[in-house]
């Protein structure tokens, strides 16, 4: 029984005041934010009460009517003879009419309004509705009053709604959080909504991620309650988290925050999939791509890759085999561009080429992929590796031009302007893939498609670039321009010095060997100058640097220069440069800085002049060139320094030393070559190995002959190419009694 507080008519049974509230309460229910405004409907009752009615749609009232209507619910409120029930309805709705002058479909569709003196009757008629009714236990306490709480409910949402647009936001999300924490049902999803709404809202005047990543959470828990109703609350709740969760997925997983960016992409791909159900087609087939696409990339970065970059390139860090296999068959089996891309990337990283070169394919191929410069980048590089690894000459040659291909339609994709960093990376990489070619075949008759206008205009301009090699003619022209437009970048004057450090006349020209020999070592220099502060650029350069002055020494070796001042210099150069690249990367450039001494120096003791430098050298390139590596190539070089030291003990009380020292060059080639033999890395190519092979043998040839084993010495040429001695006497190695001072 509810009885009558106010002393007016006396009480009413439960039974009668529901006859008399439910129709006034059947279009109460808050529906923010969907185009649905809550109704008045019409009912009798007694007293005043009578005449707080309405209809569903207020929008179709002016102001004056809206106040009429306003003031009539507030009478009734007033009438003694309505229970606290009844005034606190009757508030209610006076509170629901004011707010409504101000706004329609939960926007601000009339600011000029936002401080006028209705939202303070509004807040003040809901206030009053509150202050009539008892505040519910909370949710799971046990059953109240069914109609009490539901308008406690309700004016707690519209006075959140009043809050919020006289500016108190935190009063208003205080007032839809009670809601939550005391109600249950459609009425605890409303005020979830209606949070949710509030924090998107207060979003829009201050962009604080925090609010949408609350609104997210708010939303994504609407399923919960709703998960088995069609309510225009849980489909709007759903559109708005499939409309987030790509933002703040994407904006997760570039923090790395790799746990957050899957719960938002699962909480979107089901929002996206309740969608589909809810409509009853698949026209949310694409935004379920999208979230699956979103948590491919998650298994990928948990594998220890980074995915394509900006450029579509892809890196092959250590990784987890089982964590890309999910990303490619769970998840990136879509046929969206990106997803083939970031597939691509993780078949490559599994060792799995051609899988990966026909999802790099098809990205390219798609609508989306032939306009994207990014798609066609992956696909060039793909092409490229490809390339390297196939073993056929007819395929190779087929995957090199199609990598060209797809360079050049990426190129025409990049405004030169607008994209100048990008565009010059990409003639960096294009002019790469053709100086790789033209130097395993420098003579093969071969004019890159596109490439004729570049081979022209670089015969034309460029005294150095005329058509000697019509490959490398175009490179330089592709350098060039990308020299043009990105100048501070280190790369493109790197891959310039090793494009004229390959130009070889064909005919015999000293003039025009020092003059290209000049070009690639002033754009070395060049680049190491742009290198700044990046370690790996710096190391790089160093590098590039120290290898061109090598052959500079090794072209003025051939030419009978062995101790002028214009190689002391080369030599000074060449030595320190390969000391900073082995100082900043040394895992990778060590041996360089032990080959470059060994060259340099070990080319200098033909005189007594520079015998005291050169042992001085040898000593500091010990810790350069004594490994325990079990690396072909290191071992190779250790050889070498073993070696040269003998140049360097020529005194007959130094024989036992130099013994020694042709013995510790005789075991690292030796073991250099087991080290091949049990390569299983696939890190030599067919020729690299022979090459590897060559030098090896020819080391051990050297240490008998220069110990005085001569037959066994050429029982191993027999298994050596003239290659061996080549590379030796280019780095300085002669027959040994040439090599000692006496």
């Amino acid at each position: 029984m509810v009885g009558d507080k106010r002393g007016g008519a006396g009480p009413l049974s439960e039974r009668r005041l529901k006859g008399f509230l439910m129709p006034l309460l059947a279009g109460a229910a808050l529906t923010t934010g969907c185009g649905t405004v809550a109704s008045i409907s019409s009912t009798s009752a007694p007293g005043g009460v009578a005449g707080c009615s309405g209809t569903t749609d207020l929008r179709q009232y002016e102001d004056t009517r809206l106040n009429q209507m306003a003031e009539a619910c507030r009478r009734a409120a007033q009438d003694t003879r309505a229970s606290n029930l009844q005034a606190a309805i009757a508030n209610y709705n006076a509170g629901r009419i004011w707010k409504a002058q101000g706004q329609f479909d939960n926007g601000f569709e009339r600011p000029e309004l936002a401080t006028a003196p209705v939202w303070t009757r509004a807040s003040e008629a809901l206030e009053a509705a509150l202050a009539n009714l008892p505040t519910p236990a909370p949710a799971g306490a046990g059953r109240g009053n069914e109609l009490s709480d539901a308008t406690w409910a309700n004016a707690k949402l519209e006075l959140s709604q009043v809050r919020a647009f006289m500016g108190d936001w935190e009063g208003a999300l205080e007032h839809a959080t009670d809601v939550y924490e005391r109600s249950s049902d459609a009425r605890q999803a409303d005020a979830l909504y209606q949070r949710a709404r509030l924090h998107l809202q207060r979003y829009q005047q201050d962009p604080n991620p925090s609010y949408r990543e609350r609104a997210f959470d708010d939303l994504s828990r609407l399923s919960v309650f709703q998960s088995d109703q069609n309510s225009a609350t849980l489909r709007d709740a759903q559109r708005l988290v499939v409309e987030l969760a790509k933002t703040l997925g994407d904006n997760a997983l570039a923090d790395r925050n790799l746990d957050r960016a899957r719960s938002v992409f699962v909480a979107g791909r089901e929002a996206a999939r309740a969608i589909s159900r809810g409509t009853g087609n698949g026209d949310n087939d694409f935004q379920v791509a999208t979230f699956n696409l979103g948590l491919g990339k998650i298994e990928v970065l948990r594998a220890g890759l980074t995915g394509p970059d900006e450029l579509g390139g892809c890196d092959a860090r250590p990784l987890y085999p089982s964590a890309l296999n999910a990303a490619v068959t769970e998840h990136l089996n879509s046929d969206l561009p990106e997803a083939d891309r970031w597939a691509g990337c993780a078949l490559l990283a599994l060792g799995q080429l051609t899988p990966a070169l026909r999802r790099f394919e098809d990205a390219a191929q798609s609508t989306e992929g032939s306009v994207n410069p990014n798609t066609q980048i992956s696909l060039a590089r793909a092409l490229r590796e490809a390339s390297r690894n196939e073993a056929s000459g007819v395929q190779r040659l087929h995957y090199r031009d199609q990598s060209l291909n797809a360079y050049s339609t990426a190129l025409g994709l990049l405004p030169a302007q607008a994209d100048a960093e990008k565009r010059a990376i990409v003639l960096v990489e294009a002019a790469s893939v053709i100086l790789e070619y033209a130097r395993a075949a420098p003579n093969q008759d071969w004019r890159p498609e596109g490439c004729e206008a570049r081979i022209a205009a670089a015969a034309a301009n460029d005294p150095l670039a005329r058509a000697d090699s019509p490959p490398l003619a175009c490179a330089v022209s592709m350098l060039t321009e990308a020299v043009e437009l990105a100048p501070e970048a280190p790369d493109a004057y790197l891959q310039l010095a090793a494009v004229y450090g390959d130009m070889t006349p064909t005919t015999p020209d000293g003039a025009r060997l020092r003059s290209v020999f000049n070009a690639a070592f002033a754009n070395a220099r060049e680049a190491v100058r742009r290198a700044g502060e990046d370690s790996s650029v710096r190391a790089r350069a160093n590098f590039h640097l120290s290898s061109i002055a090598e052959t500079g020494i090794a072209r003025g070796l051939r030419e009978g220069r062995q101790a002028n001042g214009d190689m002391v210099a080369l030599s000074a150069v060449a030595v320190s440069s390969a000391d900073e690249a082995a100082r900043l990367a040394p895992e990778l450039f060590t041996s360089q800085a032990c080959l470059t001494r060994l060259s340099a120096y070990g080319r200098m003791t033909l005189s007594q002049r520079y015998l005291d430098r050169g042992r001085a050298h040898m000593t500091e390139s010990a810790r350069y060139c004594e490994t325990d590596r079990n690396q072909p190539v290191s071992l190779l070089y250790e050889g070498m320094y073993h070696l040269a030291q003998t140049y360097y003990l020529s005194d007959t009380r130094q024989s036992k030393a130099q013994s020694d020292a042709w013995e510790n060059a005789l075991q690292s080639f030796r073991a250099g070559e087991a080290a091949l033999d049990a390569d299983l890395t696939g890190g030599f190519s067919t020729q690299d190995r022979q090459a590897m092979r060559d030098r090896l043998l020819t080391g051990q040839a050297i240490a008998y002959e220069c110990a005085g084993f001569r037959n066994a010495a050429a029982e191993i040429r027999t298994r050596t190419t003239q290659s061996g001695d080549t590379y030796f006497f280019a780095h300085g190695f002669r027959e040994c009694a040439a090599r000692r001072v006496r």
